[in-house]
């Protein structure tokens, strides 16, 4: 698709949509870290992209086989400079398309990923390009004033 996507569209709503692909992958994927696995530590969480994307080339590039890759992965992820401001933005976008979105609603997190790119990009166009994250922030925070559950939430339901 992303492939298509610069004959058929300007190059302005190509970024736009790569944007809200990688924004919604990025919450989507956080969901599901500190979900399904309990792992909240975003240090373990750079580990395993490591060792995941090392794998991944050395699978499909060199075309090991993926037990011996695995232990690659593993041997080589300490190595790499990881230090903890790593994936520190993709980390606060994250959060801010989980919040916006509705916490655990995943086409709130791709709702939120689309308007938090659409309100960056215009924000950049217009305003200044300095200031992205900052409109991404305010956006948050106007919706937080205005829907706090988020966009699908839903309120807290007591027995």
């Amino acid at each position: 698709m992303a492939l298509a996507l610069p004959q058929v569209l300007p190059l302005y709503f190509t970024h736009l949509v790569l944007l809200t692909m990688i924004y919604g992958l990025s919450a989507m994927s956080l969901d599901v870290l500190a979900g399904y696995t309990g792992l909240t530590s975003f240090g373990h969480a750079t580990y395993f992209g490591t060792a995941a994307y090392t794998v991944g080339i050395l699978t499909t590039q060199h075309h090991l086989p993926p037990a011996l890759a695995a232990a690659a992965g593993a041997l080589l992820a300490p190595v790499f400079l990881v230090y903890p401001t790593n994936g520190a933005v993709s980390t606060v976008k994250g959060f801010e398309i989980i919040v916006i979105g509705g916490l655990g609603s995943l086409t709130g997190s791709v709702a939120a990923a689309f308007l938090l790119g659409l309100v960056e990009s215009l924000g950049a166009v217009f305003i200044s390009p300095a200031y992205q994250d900052l409109y991404g922030f305010a956006f948050l925070i106007a919706m937080l004033f205005l829907r706090p559950q988020g966009i699908f939430g839903e309120w807290e339901r007591r027995v």
